[in-house]
């Protein structure tokens, strides 16, 4: 499985993060996106409000758009390419996946998944409620990158000791931290080697 793990954008720079995305979607050579919406229900944000994917990401003509709030687009999905968009309800995406046998499958044997902040969180072992509350509790992730636990947003919001605090409540060997504006790509099977930095902020792997 060939992820790219996106580290968020901060208030402004929304649009070139998405470009970013934009680019990894439309090189990925797949016919159909599925995009997994749930870490974001509502919000006032200037750059997340309602209609946020179609204003900044421009599809090749050949990609099918599907949307995991349909149910329909969810039965139509054959090896779609996942994005997991992030948002601060990561509690939300998680029970969602959880919850639905179609969803949870097509992500555990899908062949490309983009996870963008909350949506990369949740792809670890485990991950913690709330980014910025240090004291919030650890769930357990899908477990798609094995042994490890995932701060988005790193340098920006100051989330290295945070990270290192992951890692020693839940006993995993590595921790992963991801910069906004920078993305983290590898194969599932293979972290944490020959891992690729896209973008030019930090990206840093901790190991116990």
């Amino acid at each position: 499985m060939k992820l790219f793990l996106f580290g968020g954008a901060e208030s402004g720079q929304e649009r070139l993060e998405l470009k970013m995305i934009e680019k990894v979607i439309n090189d990925s050579n797949k016919k159909q996106l599925l995009h997994i919406p749930f870490a974001r229900i509502k919000t006032n944000e200037e750059g997340w409000m309602p209609g946020w994917f179609q204003r900044n990401i421009k599809l090749n003509k050949d990609i099918e758009y599907l949307d995991a709030n349909k149910p329909d687009d969810i039965n139509k999905a054959n090896d779609p390419l996942i994005f997991m968009s992030g948002g601060s309800q990561n509690i939300n995406l998680m029970n969602k996946i959880n919850n639905s046998l179609e969803l949870r499958k097509l992500i555990l044997e899908a062949s490309i998944i983009i996870g963008e902040s909350a949506g990369a969180k949740v792809l670890a072992e485990y991950f913690r409620t709330k980014g910025n509350d240090n004291n919030s509790k650890m769930n357990r992730g899908l477990g798609i990158i094995k042994n490890t636990v995932i701060e988005p947003h790193y340098i920006q919001r100051n989330r290295q000791e945070l990270l290192l605090k992951d890692m020693e409540i839940t006993k995993v060997k590595y921790g992963l931290g991801i910069d906004s504006l920078t993305a983290a790509e590898f194969e599932s099977r293979e972290f944490p080697e020959n891992v690729k930095k896209i973008g030019n902020g930090i990206m840093e792997i901790k190991e116990i």
